[in-house]
């Protein structure tokens, strides 16, 4: 497996108010408000992401007020062709994203922005640590997730899904703010992301195994069945 370093060039962020640090492999949020105007994204070359398997950690610390519908949605993936606050993905209807929604019970959902189709988890707890893989396959079509309690993902929580619209992305998006405010604006949430392999047919590991970059090769590993082809001087994953 191959993390995400948020420290490599590439990554760009907006943080409106400084809640948002990059840390390796790590983001760490710190009282994100629900005001706020904040997130990290970074291009991976138009129509990059089609059918794809993510893996991230997550876990949230502290959400203050606990209050339904007045939290701090906090997104914690996203793909997509232009990269924003909650607030902005809903008004453009652009991607997919996994969200954490704190409030009388934390939900965990995963939501289709065009169509605002959506399935959730409502069980998650504070302090405590979550290891998720989300799926994309039959073409696009549909899109999953799976929440466990261990790293070795033998103790699964839920299954989540829902059908997927989008087509070919651009951006993958790790972090997120709501950008909402009127009487909520003030309520906050501090937790971390991390160790998120995006199974990228570039990853050092799997080039070190191609000898000849100039012939088609197969490759096989836990996590991806597929043909990687090197064409135009990039490897894709068909």
């Amino acid at each position: 497996m191959a993390f995400q370093n948020f420290n490599d060039d590439g990554w760009q962020e907006t943080d409106s108010a400084g809640d948002l640090t990059r840390n390796g492999d790590q983001i760490d949020v710190v009282t994100m408000r629900r005001d706020a105007n904040s997130w990290i994204e970074r291009s991976f070359g138009a129509n990059h992401f089609g059918d794809f398997e993510h893996d991230f950690v997550v876990r949230l610390e502290d959400a203050n007020p606990s209050l339904p519908n007045a939290a701090c949605i906090w997104i914690v993936w996203a793909v997509n062709d232009v990269a924003g606050t909650f607030s902005d993905l809903t008004a453009s209807g652009d991607g997919m994203i996994a969200l954490l929604f704190p409030g009388t019970s934390t939900q965990i959902a995963i939501r289709d922005m065009a169509t605002v189709n959506a399935d959730l988890f409502g069980g998650l707890v504070e302090e405590k640590t979550y290891y998720c893989t989300i799926r994309r396959y039959s073409a696009g079509t549909v899109l999953e997730m799976k929440i466990y309690n261990d790293v070795t993902k033998t103790s699964l929580i839920d299954t989540i899904s829902v059908v997927s619209t989008a087509g070919f992305l651009e951006n993958f998006q790790p972090c997120g703010s709501h950008d909402a405010g009127g009487a909520s604006a003030a309520h906050e949430v501090t937790g971390f992301s991390k160790d998120y392999d995006l199974h990228e047919a570039t990853d050092p590991q799997r080039l070190a195994a191609y000898v000849n970059p100039r012939q088609t090769v197969s490759y096989h590993d836990r996590h991806l069945r597929a043909r990687a082809v090197y064409a135009n001087d990039n490897w894709t994953a068909m």
